[in-house]
């Protein structure tokens, strides 16, 4: 709860230019039982006005009727101004409560405040302009390390820089992706910016899928390497591996594409005729799919997108069996 009020701070004071301390609630004890086992209340001051800050403890999108009626019942607490503040909520909720006239609060993207007369939907209008844009590389490497459990704190972004190998202007960019279509916030902390996850792994999966683009940038056949070619099994080969698929007739490797030309080179690699023996398949990838594993396979969730967003496997019982397989041996690995 300290990471949500410490982002609603940061955001009230980018949006509004000031914002006092918040303080817990003193009286909130004398609040009924039910209401203190699903929020906790704090005392700020917005615009100079005094208001309760009542934030949901629930990691659930609780529907708008309830919420409407727990504010009531805080309302004959509490004189003055009363703000819902929730981590994540959907768009049709967000919609629903400000047609009920809920002010509400969701950290770094909505601030309706209707007795001061504020409206702010700056997420709601660039997430709208942003629908069918996936998400840029290294945007999706981020969302999936976190989803693969590589971090589960809040990371600098200059941490992130060293640890991929991008520049501190690129992640800046990356995360700021993230946070318009509401997959992730920044806290800042000191003078550094930090990279926050709200969702829990299954959820964010789920939230992300209409971002997620195939890992799989082109596909080129190659002469068969040596075990020098620094790429990992990939596509079905990878599946094989990991479920009860049969293995392909020609092994299926996934390169990033910036080392291709120079490694054709170094190692002299000829390409080669689809499926003509003694081939191998080389998926191009869009970003380094070392990244996301430390094991001579592609990640599992980079391989559920390769292979479901491949034209060439839509609408084969084989492969939608094994990447089930797949997927349900993930999460049970996840729970």
């Amino acid at each position: 709860m300290t990471n949500l009020i410490e982002r609603l701070k940061v955001y009230v004071n980018e949006v509004l230019g000031e914002i006092t301390e918040v303080h817990q609630w003193p009286e909130a004890s004398n609040m009924p039982f039910f209401l203190q086992e699903l929020y906790e209340f704090y005392h700020i001051r917005i615009l100079n006005r005094p208001c309760l800050l009542m934030v949901s403890l629930n990691s659930n999108d609780e529907s708008p009727a309830i919420v409407k009626k727990h504010w009531n019942a805080v309302a004959k607490k509490y004189a003055g101004d009363i703000i819902y503040i929730v981590e994540t909520i959907t768009s049709f909720n967000r919609k629903r409560l400000i047609e009920q006239n809920v002010p509400l609060i969701v950290a770094g993207n909505q601030l309706y405040l209707p007795t001061m007369g504020l409206d702010l939907r700056e997420y709601f209008k660039s997430a709208k302009e942003s629908a069918l844009k996936p998400l840029s590389s290294v945007s999706q490497i981020l969302l999936l390390r976190y989803i693969l459990g590589y971090y589960k704190n809040s990371l600098p972004g200059k941490e992130l820089a060293e640890n991929l190998g991008y520049s501190r202007m690129t992640l800046t960019r990356a995360i700021k992706e993230l946070e318009e279509k509401g997959l992730a916030n920044s806290i800042i902390k000191g003078r550094e910016k930090h990279l926050l996850f709200p969702l829990e792994a299954t959820k964010l999966w789920s939230a992300a899928q209409a971002y997620l683009q195939n890992p799989v940038k082109n596909t080129i056949w190659i002469t068969q390497p040596d075990s020098t070619f620094p790429a990992l099994i990939s596509g079905e080969s990878a599946l094989a591996n990991l479920t009860m698929i049969a293995e392909p007739h020609n092994s299926i490797l996934a390169l990033f594409v910036n080392e291709w030309n120079g490694l054709k080179k170094l190692l002299k690699l000829n390409e080669c005729d689809k499926g003509e023996p003694h081939c191998t398949k080389l998926e191009l990838w869009r970003y380094n799919p070392h990244l996301l594993t430390e094991d001579h396979i592609i990640d599992p969730l980079s391989l559920w997108l390769s292979l479901k967003l491949a034209s060439e496997s839509i609408n084969d019982e084989r492969i939608d069996q094994a990447l089930e397989e797949l997927m349900e041996k993930f999460w049970s690995h996840k729970l």
